[in-house]
């Protein structure tokens, strides 16, 4: 799935003018880390950025990026790297795309965890355990259902069920995910597993803006983040600060999704 990601990325995006600046990779203290301290941002000519989340064994192992690189020789590098690199590359894809459609996510603000408002009971599955939204909606009525490798989090109650089996999916309403299914090349599995949903959620900061490629493996909807003032933004990033609040959440449904300029909207 990655794979696919990057190629459409080189076939559809290649010819926008762009140089990377430079990465923002965060320091990897051990022990756990702020929400700031999870991601590679790379900064584009202009100030556009691109984030994607990085486990802190894969930011330690990453490769040196160059800091100033054209956009093709870029991705053809990094994109052919270790595995420790992808984050950097889907940095990279994500700075693109949001270069591409950026503009239009203010039309589309709204919290992420409306698109699981109902007003009846539903059954909710997640692939990796998000536990700030799991209480919301246990209060609102809904079961969870949740992929998890790490044992910490597994549990088993009337309402909450988490542990590693995707076949925990298959009768779910409704199904959320974060882009570590495309890194880990798992999105097609947990989409196979999860049939009979009929929303199919990618959701966080590393979401690629990229809907034409998502739609036709099952995402209906992108939830994430864009950036709402740039020059906090990156005076945050430059002094290693929390970026967060200089960010707006954004959700849409993949079939009303923003088309690029000059292209029709998508039906």
């Amino acid at each position: 799935m990655f794979d696919t990601l990057v190629e459409h990325a080189l076939s559809t995006l290649q010819d926008l003018p762009a140089t990377l600046q430079r990465f923002y990779q965060p320091d990897t203290p051990t022990g756990e880390r702020a929400f700031h301290q999870q991601f590679v941002i790379a900064r584009l000519e202009g100030g556009v950025p691109g984030l994607a989340h990085a486990k802190q064994q894969t930011l330690a192992a990453a490769s040196p990026a160059p800091n100033t690189a054209t956009l093709h020789a870029l991705l053809q590098a990094i994109g052919a790297a270790t595995d420790a690199d992808v984050p950097h590359t889907l940095a990279v894809i994500n700075a693109l795309y949001n270069r591409q459609l950026g503009a239009y996510l203010p039309h589309f603000e709204s919290a992420p965890e409306t698109v699981v408002h109902f007003d009846t009971p539903q059954r909710i599955g997640m692939v990796g355990y998000f536990a700030p939204l799991v209480p919301i909606l246990v209060r609102a009525g809904h079961s969870v259902h949740c992929v998890e490798r790490d044992r910490q989090y597994w549990q088993s109650s009337q309402d909450v069920l988490v542990g590693p089996d995707h076949s925990t999916l298959h009768h779910c309403d409704t199904v959320l995910c974060t882009a570590t299914v495309l890194l880990n090349d798992s999105l097609a599995v947990m989409r196979d597993a999860a049939q009979q949903c009929t929303r199919f959620v990618l959701l966080g900061p590393s979401v690629p803006l990229a809907p034409r490629c998502l739609e036709p493996l099952g995402v209906t909807h992108l939830a994430g983040r864009h950036v709402s003032n740039a020059s906090a933004f990156w005076s945050a990033c430059d002094q290693g600060r929390d970026w967060s609040e200089h960010t707006n959440k954004f959700l849409f449904d993949i079939k009303k999704a923003p088309s690029p300029p000059g292209e029709s909207a998508l039906n």
